[in-house]
């Protein structure tokens, strides 16, 4: 697990967990990782194997638990995945719309001057008596 929170189980301590339960006819049972019968959950997206159908009770909840825990950590990691991608989409429109204020702060300070030019320009007291 990362950093340990959550109090779930890393992938190393469940197959121990689960090597070390019975299945009920005083057998032990073991999870083979890499063979080709541990076929992973339907929807494919976790390698976590599946349980023989001569599970005990206590090694079926441990796996749904375990199954539980790593969906809602994938969930999770997708969701701060989508939070980073929309702040980055944020903080780009922040530039974007602060490069167009700068630009318009600047346009609005030249059409003042020119404004007050042409003010200068037309006043009665810039008429010189003929």
């Amino acid at each position: 697990t990362k950093g340990g929170t959550g109090g779930g189980l890393t992938e190393a301590e469940f197959a121990s967990t689960l090597m070390s339960l019975s299945n009920g006819d005083g057998h032990m049972q073991a999870l083979d990782r890499t063979s080709s019968a541990s076929s992973s959950l339907s929807n494919g997206d976790s390698n976590i194997p599946d349980l023989p159908a001569n599970s005990s009770p206590d090694a079926v909840l441990l796996h749904k638990k375990h199954r539980r825990l790593i969906k809602n950590r994938e969930s999770a990691q997708l969701s701060r995945q989508r939070k980073k991608s929309h702040l980055e989409t944020l903080e780009a429109q922040v530039q974007a719309l602060e490069a167009e204020r700068a630009a318009l702060a600047q346009r609005m300070r030249e059409l003042t001057e020119e404004n007050e030019r042409l003010k200068m320009k037309d006043s009665p007291d810039s008429v010189v008596a003929a």
